[in-house]
């Protein structure tokens, strides 16, 4: 008798979610500014989005099963109408690539919503990527990858000062404070590590 093979945890799915044009653009952005492929910044978005329960309240509204996200239990509603049949302004692909942990929590919220798990990752995606501890998580882990202690601290003070000092009612996220020191390069490839270091000397001298 031959034998079932077993399902590697690690095992990755492809994916390919369709999603709005503007959500592509961002998402490519995140992808530019950080030097990340984006079916990597797309699956890191997807989960720290399953991670972030200020995510999950919202995208609640639209359950029609129960979900759980750890201790909390949301009851779905029947009478809702599915998102699946949503018709998009500007429908994209984007392609991911979800290791099998990942899938079946997307699986779970899929059979909340009533979706098929490919529509439920762009939705989790939309209210993700709106989402700006999500975004300024994925910004912040990247930049503390690639910096030194030295220049991450001079980075955060930077960042603390305008954060604090900011006339607009628009809060500062990390993705736009590291869009803006990329803006003055207005270069197609850099390093990272050297630009932000000449910006924070250029910016910081006393």
């Amino acid at each position: 008798m031959e034998k079932r093979r077993k399902m590697r945890s690690d095992k990755k799915r492809d994916v390919k979610p369709t999603i709005e044009d503007n959500l592509k653009e961002c998402i490519f952005r995140l992808s530019y500014i950080t030097h990340t492929p984006v079916k990597d910044v797309v699956a890191s978005i997807c989960k720290q989005g399953m991670r972030t329960k200020s995510v999950i309240d919202e995208i609640s509204n639209y359950f029609i099963r129960e979900y759980q996200f750890r201790n909390t239990y949301y009851i779905g509603d029947t009478n809702k109408k599915s998102l699946q049949r949503v018709v998009l302004d500007s429908p994209v692909r984007v392609t991911t690539r979800l290791d099998q942990n990942t899938y079946l929590e997307i699986r779970s919220l899929a059979y909340a919503l009533d979706v098929t798990p490919t529509r439920s990752i762009a939705i989790l995606l939309e209210f993700s990527v709106k989402n700006i501890d999500v975004v300024d998580s994925f910004v912040r882990n990247y930049l503390k990858d690639e910096m030194d202690h030295r220049r991450m601290k001079e980075l955060q003070e930077v960042f603390s000062f305008i954060k604090k000092n900011n006339p607009s009612e628009n809060e500062i996220s990390w993705f736009a404070f590291l869009s803006t020191i990329l803006d003055d390069v207005k270069e197609s490839a850099f390093n990272i590590k050297d630009v932000v270091g000449n910006w924070l000397d250029k910016h910081t001298k006393k």
